[in-house]
Formats: C-alpha cells, sequence, structure tokens
C-alpha cells in the first residue's frame, strides 16, 4: 500500500504544480513585473576603480619623474659661478614669492555671489587650482636653475610638498584643525625660505 500511496501523491502533486504554476503566469500578464535583477556590477565597478587608481598612481608618478629627474636639480651649486648661483637664488626666491602671492589671494578670494552654489565651488576651485599649481610652478623652477644651493633646493621642496598636503585635505575634507596645522606647516617653510632669500 505504501507503494500505492507515492504514486498517487506524485500524480496529485503534478496536477497542482501546474495549478500553481499557472496562477503567476496570469499574474505576469495581467500587471507589468520588473526584470529580474541584473548581476551585480560592484564587481566590474571595484575592479574599474582599482584601476583607475592604479593608473592614476603611476601616471602622477611618470610626472614626478618628469619635474625631478635624476640628473634634475641636485643643488650642486659647486659646479656653477657665483653669478649663476646668485641668478638661481633671484629666481627661485621669486618664484616662492610669487606662489606664495597666488595662493593667498585665491585662498581668501569672497564669493561674489553668496547665494549661488555654483559661484561657491568656483572659487573653491580656484584656491585649490592655487595650491597645486604653486607647487608645479616651484618645481619648475627648480628644474630650470640647477645652480640653486642645496638648502635653498631643499625648503623649497618643502614649500611645494606642503601646498600639495593642504590641497590634498582641502579635497579629501579633512576636518579645520588638521587643515590649521597643515598651514602652519606652510608658513613655517614659506618663512625659511624668506630668510634663506635675505
Amino acid at each position: 500500500m505504501a507503494d500505492q500511496t507515492e504514486p498517487e501523491t506524485t500524480e496529485s502533486e503534478k496536477q497542482e504544480t501546474p495549478a500553481k504554476s499557472a496562477a503567476p503566469e496570469k499574474r505576469r500578464r495581467s500587471a507589468p513585473v520588473p526584470p529580474p535583477p541584473a548581476p551585480s556590477m560592484r564587481g566590474p565597478l571595484l575592479i574599474a576603480a582599482a584601476v583607475g587608481l592604479v593608473a592614476g598612481l603611476l601616471g602622477g608618478a611618470a610626472v614626478a619623474g618628469l619635474w625631478h629627474p635624476s640628473g634634475g636639480s641636485s643643488g650642486g651649486s659647486e659646479k656653477f659661478n657665483t653669478a649663476q648661483i646668485d641668478a638661481a637664488k633671484k629666481d627661485v626666491c621669486g618664484a616662492v614669492v610669487l606662489a606664495r602671492q597666488a595662493v593667498a589671494n585665491n585662498m581668501h578670494m569672497k564669493n561674489p555671489d553668496p547665494e549661488n552654489p555654483i559661484a561657491q565651488l568656483a572659487v573653491a576651485a580656484n584656491a585649490r587650482l592655487s595650491l597645486t599649481a604653486g607647487a608645479a610652478y616651484l618645481r619648475g623652477r627648480l628644474d630650470a636653475d640647477p645652480a640653486t644651493p642645496q638648502e635653498m633646493v631643499e625648503t623649497t621642496e618643502h614649500v611645494a610638498g606642503a601646498l600639495e598636503r593642504l590641497n590634498l585635505s582641502y579635497l579629501v575634507g579633512q576636518p579645520n584643525s588638521e587643515r590649521e596645522q597643515l598651514g602652519h606647516d606652510l608658513d613655517s617653510h614659506i618663512t625659511a625660505m624668506g630668510k634663506l632669500c635675505q
């Protein structure tokens, strides 16, 4: 009897299954059902982000290599005469003053239309651009002036690095307390550079 019961339940299950599957088909036909969710796009997005990050780092390293070639501004002023050294010092000191002015002007720029969020973003973008441009300009002047004394090269590099760190701090949204410390570091490097430029 057990053998007869099993086939009957199997038969009844077979009969119930079409009835159950017919009901969902009617529902699908009567109301639009959204398509099944697409496979997760997180994997490809994470891979693309990682590739982009690596490409950015490699690009940054390549640019840094162009700005700082191994045989570039080594600060070996002993190979140069006094006139060349003085000209290099004057040029690098002028570059630091110019970069400082650009940063000061743009960091303290007032939004001409406080109600306009686009204008607010433009002012903030100019401030960040001045930090990046100042750092790049200083490094460019060091490369153009190989007669710059080593102490001045190192101090100018500190100024450029402080400008970049401050810029990145703004870009990642670090708290004001951290940016204030970076600003103090920048000021101390600029003060040290001012003493070398006297």
